[in-house]
């Protein structure tokens, strides 16, 4: 198939630290040319990929953030409009057999170009409960639009949120596993969060977690790269840093991830909204590292209970699992073998050409006429 791949422009494609959403397309589209398509990556000009790279934008949108902390959202959203219209409009005369969005502002140009649409579901919504539609229902209604376009949700949780009408296809994000290794079982000694200094994210239990245990807590973030956390990081974060026990490592690098996950007796979770589906956890399990998280979102359907890591219901179950962790409780080599049979590459992009397949049908019914056969 000829496929438009247009990433989202807030970090390079795969990003130079973090960006998880960019880092997911990336692994799709190299695994996608891999298996002979033809891919078009639209991104920023410092991406990496086998394919075909087109951009207007030489640098992902972070770099420029420092400089415009005031109205770095709003310049942001604006240069993602530019991009993706630029992107939809040069796939358009291009011949695409389909377009592949990673935001839902993708949708806006959908009915503009008259495409065969893949529209993936990475974001969550923080204001509240993501599956508490009646309380958030214009936000869920303007996804009752487009019925002819496929929509892929990363996790059931996220997907339970949306119109059943809207027939929404579950991807489970993945893994490149080769890139991963397994930690040894041995000196595993400290515990640790891995995400974004965001209160969603739960970070300032995670800490309490580390103080009830007594171990050490490596915490390894960004904060928001729109900088509108701040004052969460510097009043509930920030103070409880002493250099030993809670220690702030700085933003983990695609390469510094993975001595960080390998050493790591579990992987801290402490979500305190309906997260879609953290890579973090998918990351942990590679290196072979339990993941210990509450039950919100995607968390029961991710983790395996008792083989891939816990799933709690409230902060002193999660203090006797992390307890319990001195006991060896968890195998490297075996929470790494069951996430790869969950949580392959190969897996993701097969699962993706049907999704495809899907929405060039989509769109021929919409349009009254037959499809256009992949190449």
């Amino acid at each position: 198939m000829k496929i438009a791949m247009i990433s989202p422009i807030l970090a390079a494609t795969p990003p130079h630290a973090t960006g998880p959403q960019e880092q997911d397309v990336s692994v799709l589209t190299e695994a996608l040319v891999a298996r002979g398509h033809d891919v078009t990556l639209y991104a920023t000009g410092d991406s990496r990929t086998r394919g075909k790279l087109k951009y207007i934008r030489a640098q992902g949108f972070d770099a420029l953030l420092p400089s415009i902390p005031k109205y770095g959202d709003v310049l942001y959203n604006h240069a993602l409009m530019e991009h993706t219209c630029w992107a939809f409009a040069d796939a358009a005369a291009s011949g695409v057999d389909v377009v592949h969005t990673h935001r839902p502002l993708g949708l806006l140009y959908h009915r503009a170009f008259g495409l065969p649409h893949v529209n993936s579901l990475h974001h969550g919504f923080s204001e509240g409960n993501l599956a508490a539609r009646p309380y958030n229902d214009a936000y869920f209604r303007f996804f009752d639009q487009f019925s002819d376009v496929e929509i892929v949700a990363v996790s059931r949780a996220q997907a339970e949120a949306y119109s059943p009408e809207l027939g929404i296809r579950v991807i489970h994000l993945a893994v490149d596993y080769p890139r991963f290794t397994v930690g040894p079982a041995g000196g595993r000694d400290y515990l640790l969060f891995m995400g974004r200094i965001v209160p969603v994210k739960g970070l300032h239990l995670a800490i309490e977690v580390a103080r009830e245990t007594g171990l050490r807590l490596k915490i390894a973030g960004a904060l928001d790269n729109l900088h509108s956390d701040l004052p969460y990081y510097r009043r509930h974060i920030e103070p409880k840093l002493d250099g030993d026990q809670i220690q702030y490592v700085g933003e983990a690098t695609s390469e510094s991830k993975i001595g960080l996950l390998g050493g790591a007796l579990a992987l801290l979770c402490p979500i305190q909204w309906d997260e879609p589906l953290a890579v973090s956890m998918l990351e942990a399990m590679a290196c072979g590292t339990p993941v210990i998280a509450f039950r919100r979102g995607c968390a029961a359907e991710v983790i395996d209970e008792g083989v891939t890591g816990h799933v709690c219901d409230d902060l002193p179950t999660m203090v006797a699992r992390v307890r319990a962790l001195a006991t060896g409780t968890f195998d490297p080599g075996a929470v790494r073998r069951h996430g790869e049979a969950r949580f392959s590459v190969e897996r993701y992009a097969r699962a993706h050409e049907e999704a495809y397949l899907a929405a060039i049908a989509r769109h021929g019914r919409a349009r009254g006429g037959g499809t256009r056969p992949g190449g």
